[in-house]
């Protein structure tokens, strides 16, 4: 799947990181539970190779959690310090500040947040906050610059613009579309909606035909599947003129509902991929 990307902001935003980099004493990388490869940025890496850094799974509620759990035991094996956390829930966010906390020998500890956009950094900031004051989102793009939380007296947070980077492999442009770290007008809607169906019928059997009460199809290929998009819309009463389905709304339907769970918890990558 194509990916109309033009990043013509991205060297300012690696710039801002790089000031910030000066800054803080480590670096912790948010990844989404769903699809770690993907939302793992090359530039990031390059960027914080001198810096201690932690992954934290962010979104693990909405992944697969023994494939999240498949994750922590990769991670450890390679020893790098892991954490899935979700915001909503105090003791995991609790736990992660108090480690934070802990590490170093400095008075006051500073970290760098970083991640492609729409993983949850700020609202991950501001769960550890306790407070709104980093601007938060659905939608990629809501933090434009960097922003200092302070914690407590012992931790300090630097939130960072999301950073992609300016090139993609189809399966990771496909996935990073799928979460929403990708605007929808940079892709096909229809498109990833016809690879997501695949996705989710080979993953949770029967769960399409449960959610939306129409028999999935016995072929895969696209035209077939875009006949059943149609069938959705149909059924969901998106219409156009004539009575025709309005498949480009039901694909934006089945994103929505992808990203918000409700279409069960699935992990697009594992660490066999």
């Amino acid at each position: 799947m194509q990916v109309q990307w033009f990043p013509g902001h991205m060297a300012k935003t690696l710039r801002q990181l790089r000031e910030g980099l000066k800054l803080v004493e480590a670096v912790v990388e948010l990844r989404d539970a769903r699809a770690p490869l993907s939302t793992a940025n090359p530039e990031v890496d390059k960027l914080t190779q001198q810096k201690e850094r932690l992954v934290v799974f962010t979104k693990a509620d909405l992944a697969d959690p023994q494939v999240t759990e498949d994750w922590a035991e990769y991670f450890s094996a390679q020893g790098i310090p892991f954490y899935t956390v979700d915001p909503r829930a105090k003791a995991s966010v609790k736990a992660l500040a108090e480690f934070l906390a802990s590490r170093g020998k400095r008075a006051v500890k500073r970290y760098m947040i970083v991640g492609v956009p729409n993983v949850g950094k700020s609202t991950l900031i501001n769960a550890i906050g306790r407070r709104s004051s980093a601007k938060t989102g659905d939608r990629p793009g809501v933090t434009r610059g960097l922003q200092w939380v302070r914690v407590n007296e012992h931790l300090e947070l630097l939130d960072t613009p999301g950073l992609l980077w300016r090139k993609f492999t189809p399966e990771a442009a496909l996935h990073l579309s799928l979460i929403g770290s990708i605007d929808e007008q940079r892709f096909d809607v229809e498109e990833a909606a016809l690879h997501l169906l695949r996705i989710v019928e080979g993953k949770r059997p029967g769960s399409l035909k449960e959610r939306y009460g129409v028999d999935y199809p016995a072929s895969n290929e696209f035209p077939i599947l875009y006949d059943y998009l149609g069938e959705l819309a149909r059924k969901r009463g998106y219409l156009r003129s004539g009575g025709a389905g309005d498949t480009e709304k039901m694909a934006q339907t089945l994103l929505r509902e992808f990203q918000r769970g409700k279409l069960g918890r699935i992990s697009l990558e594992s660490p066999r991929d």
